[in-house]
């Protein structure tokens, strides 16, 4: 009897050993958990949208659909509206020109980067060129030698024509990322393809009250069904 009352005793102890662990690891698991709730809150309020468990899929093909409002949200270093569809809407000539030295801005999960746009290079092809067609303020991603290059489709629907950012001048640093650089640097890949150009990920805007490089035009064919140019001088 003495026996099984100190197996007893040593069973109850363990068990007592082991239910304040549990509590222990219980303690931890619900201040993660508050913690976890709390970034999620403070995603969703950042997207204004209800997007808690999102895979970056889910986010791409969602902007689409965001709503104008929600698209054209200022963000901490943001005082102006960003440019919508309309602004594209217009010849690659007269969109190109008003586009230099506005900025490009990108957002993709923890990186963040943006810079002033320096050149732009004016395209015009044929309707064989399916991402010059695209509706004005599309993302197409053009083939230059072995890179992609970025650019924004203009006009209207069906008829080639765009805009190429051949420069751009990092607000951090001040350094120069040349067309070839511009997807690599901002993060925009395929998964843009055929996307906004103002959305969740990536957008260009520009402050009012900020006065403008003069803008020069140059006709050197730097690149094919290139027409002009319009830089900074």
């Amino acid at each position: 009897m003495a026996i099984e009352d100190k197996i007893k005793g040593i069973a109850n102890e363990y068990q007592a050993k082991l239910d304040n662990s549990k509590s222990k690891y219980q303690k931890e698991i619900e201040r993660f958990k508050a913690k976890y709730e709390k970034e999620q809150r403070e995603i969703t309020k950042w997207y204004g949208k209800q997007i808690v468990k999102a895979s970056k899929s889910e986010v791409i093909n969602d902007m689409e659909n965001a709503p104008e409002k929600v698209a054209r949200e200022k963000s901490q270093d943001d005082d102006s509206t960003r440019l919508s569809s309309r602004f594209f809407s217009h010849s690659p000539k007269r969109a190109g020109k008003n586009l230099v030295g506005k900025i490009l801005r990108t957002e993709y999960y923890n990186y963040i980067r943006e810079g002033v746009i320096s050149e732009v290079a004016i395209l015009s092809g044929d309707k064989e060129d399916n991402g010059l067609c695209y509706a004005p303020g599309r993302i197409h991603l053009y083939s230059h030698g072995n890179e992609k290059a970025l650019v924004i489709s203009t006009e209207k629907e069906g008829k080639a024509s765009g805009i190429m950012i051949t420069k751009i001048k990092d607000t951090s640093n001040c350094h120069e990322i040349i067309t070839e650089d511009v997807c690599k640097s901002f993060r925009i890949d395929d998964v843009l393809e055929g996307k906004p150009i103002n959305n969740l990920r990536v957008w260009i805007y520009g402050e009012k009250s900020k006065t403008k490089g003069k803008l020069d035009m140059e006709t050197a064919k730097r690149i094919p069904k290139c027409t002009a140019y319009y830089k900074i001088k």
